[in-house]
């Protein structure tokens, strides 16, 4: 009977504390439903690799997932090397980043590619695409 009340009164207490920091514990998975790579927002259509970007381009990839929220991540690449990288929590099972130049030209052209993961910096999916000046074709 001790051990009874004083298993009630544990969980009690590990209520209290939880509600009081404000902490959610949700149980579940998560996996990727969706990737999609695009220069419109408005108009994101599912990833093919090797699509063409324009160096002016700012540069979305959206990340739909399935089961509960959870964090994702996302590694820009040109090349071999690491542009950018952004992790986060999806929200309402999705999650938007971006990459776009840091100068007048835009873009550096070349070889791009980025990787989409969940844990343990494993890629999930990797997306490749171009950003090339349609004046050099």
């Amino acid at each position: 009977m001790v051990s009874v009340i004083t298993a009630v009164c544990f969980v009690a207490v590990a209520l209290v504390f939880l509600a009081a920091t404000n902490i959610r514990i949700e149980t579940g998975s998560y996996s990727i439903e969706q990737v999609v790579v695009s220069n419109d927002l408005e108009d994101m259509q599912p990833a093919v690799d090797g699509i063409v970007f324009q160096p002016s381009d700012t540069i979305y990839c959206k990340v739909r997932t399935l089961g509960v929220d959870g964090i994702i991540g996302m590694r820009w690449f040109l090349g071999d090397e690491m542009v950018s990288e952004s992790i986060g929590k999806t929200q309402s099972n999705s999650i938007t980043s971006y990459i776009k130049g840091d100068s007048p030209k835009g873009l550096p052209e070349g070889s791009y590619h980025v990787e989409v993961f969940i844990i343990e910096n494993r890629p999930i999916e990797t997306i490749n695409f171009e950003v090339k000046n349609d004046s050099d074709h």
